[in-house]
């Protein structure tokens, strides 16, 4: 057991180290001299999802494949050992302290159907743990590159390193992992057709070359991509919603960088025409995934009402336990958990199972040494696999 887990820890670290290099090359076209971060760095996101999908048992080796990645990558472009070690630790301190965060308020199970879910990735995933890599990461700046001002580069790197966090890790969780359940084909058609529409919209609006005397009311055109994000998160869920805000955001800066559309001809300083993509993009973003967590919270509670009314009928059509409770763990998987199982003790005092529906046996024995006696009260945990009540 420990021998397969250490292996599979050190195939997703390799996974992981060769993701953070490629996501990083992309990354690299995003940046503005004199600045030396990118305006949108996508390994922060990658990096937090592969440590929320893992057991806490292959931290260790995930941590390590992200130092070695960074480390490997700055050296070899001639840069000083000092402010390779200096970003690389700067890249596993945000990485560690965002997932320790969300893993211990938010739990282990982020898919965003909940509110709780959206709000931990931006307090804890973006805006708390972006805080050691961009601190960091200005330092070595300063030092060894010769930045001149830490405040600049501070701002924009810790902007960066949220901004990532808040695009990529919501499209990792969100498609990891896919079943053939939660992704039909007709579902999947109908997200090609809508983020075809986003990145054509997001074209028309950054396409634009206009006189700089339009900048002012030329800004507020990249908000017509609003309708179509929101209209994606309310069909597609928390999918939708983090899909479409990625496509929308490599046409926004890609166009940015080349210096088109409505931000990149901005008469303002690179670094400036940078944050202001950022903070639309941030708020592109977080609005989608709030508005597609508030309507997965409010079909779950229909479909819990519903549920629970139709378990309510089957009670009461027959006093025989053995009829009716096998139809109630029917009812109640996959609409209110993946798992179910009901138990009753009987005449002789022996506790024994009378129904169930989408129960394993590593869920029977994750509850062994629980009862007998069975519980007098309700009792709820979370753990590694998700919660249980």
């Amino acid at each position: 057991m420990a021998l397969t887990l250490g292996r599979a820890a050190w195939e997703r670290a390799v996974l992981l180290a060769v993701s953070f290099e490629v996501l990083k090359v992309v990354s690299s076209h995003f940046v503005f001299p004199p600045l030396s971060s990118a305006v949108l760095w996508l390994p922060a996101g990658l990096t937090l999802a592969f440590l929320l999908r893992s057991p806490t048992r292959m931290w260790p080796a995930l941590l390590a494949a992200v130092f070695a990645a960074e480390l490997g990558s700055v050296l070899s472009q001639g840069l000083p050992w000092g402010l390779s070690a200096t970003w690389a630790l700067g890249n596993v301190l945000r990485t560690w302290l965002a997932a320790a965060l969300m893993r211990r308020w938010v739990g282990p199970a982020v898919r965003f159907h909940q509110v709780r879910d959206v709000t931990g990735l931006l307090m804890l995933g973006g805006v708390v743990g972006a805080l050691p890599s961009a601190t960091l990461g200005a330092l070595a700046a300063t030092k060894w590159l010769g930045s001149a001002s830490f405040g600049r580069e501070w701002i924009v790197w810790w902007l960066s390193d949220a901004l990532g966090t808040v695009l990529v890790a919501p499209l990792i969780l969100t498609w990891w992992p896919v079943t053939r359940a939660s992704s039909p084909p007709r579902r999947l058609g109908e997200s090609f057709l809508l983020m075809g529409a986003v990145a054509l919209v997001g074209m028309l609006v950054f396409h634009i070359d206009g006189p700089t005397e339009s900048a002012a009311i030329s800004t507020t055109l990249p908000y017509a991509a609003f309708p179509l994000v929101i209209a994606a998160a309310l069909r597609l869920g928390p999918r939708g919603a983090a899909t479409a805000s990625a496509v929308m955001s490599v046409v926004a800066v890609e166009y940015t960088r080349l210096g088109r559309g409505p931000f990149g001809e901005l008469p303002v300083p690179a670094w400036e025409r940078g944050l202001s993509v950022q903070v639309f993009l941030a708020v592109l973003s977080l609005s989608a995934l709030t508005v597609a967590a508030v309507v997965a919270e409010r079909r779950r509670a229909e479909v819990a009402q519903r549920v629970l009314a139709t378990v309510g009928v089957v009670l009461a059509e027959s006093p025989e336990w053995s009829v009716t409770l096998p139809r109630v763990a029917r009812l109640l998987v996959p609409e209110l958990a993946t798992g179910a199982a009901i138990w009753l003790q009987n005449a002789e005092g022996v506790v024994e199972r009378v129904a169930a529906a989408g129960w394993t046996q590593a869920r029977e024995v994750g509850l062994r040494g629980g009862f007998p006696p069975l519980p007098a009260r309700v009792s709820e945990w979370v753990g590694a696999e998700g919660s249980g009540v």
